[in-house]
């Protein structure tokens, strides 16, 4: 999944439409936070996502780890070198993959199940320029 920041042009790129990501998609438009976010797309797999990003020029993308074909890490790695300036966040249920989501260049790494704070408080350090302390 993806999503935007609090910038009034900010715009997201959310991954694929399961239940977790329905979840997630309800989370980030339900958001009272003084964040402007705006969920403009959604990927089934690494490779969608990657297209996404080229098509929707997301500020940021939320991205799962394990997916078919292209997994997060790949798409991660893709993105970072194609598009620099689009943060990618890491949200997976899969712990061991933090340093190698580090190495893809994902600006921040949270475990699903996090606090809904800690992702809130990852998105307005996005959003703020700020560096990134949400390697939890």
């Amino acid at each position: 999944p993806t999503t935007s920041t609090s910038n009034p042009e900010s715009r997201a790129t959310k991954k694929a439409r399961s239940p977790a990501r329905a979840g997630l998609r309800a989370f980030l438009v339900a958001l009272d936070s003084g964040l402007e976010v705006d969920v403009v797309g959604e990927a089934v797999d690494g490779l969608q996502a990657v297209q996404q990003v080229e098509q929707l020029h997301p500020d940021v993308v939320i991205m799962d780890v394990r997916m078919p074909g292209m997994d997060g890490i790949q798409a991660t790695r893709m993105i970072k070198c194609r598009w620099p300036k689009v943060a990618v966040v890491i949200l997976t249920l899969y712990a061991g993959y933090r340093t190698e989501a580090r190495q893809a260049g994902a600006d921040a790494f949270l475990l699903k199940g996090c606090p809904p704070d800690d992702l809130l408080e990852c998105l307005r350090q996005i959003n703020d320029s700020e560096v990134m302390t949400a390697w939890k």
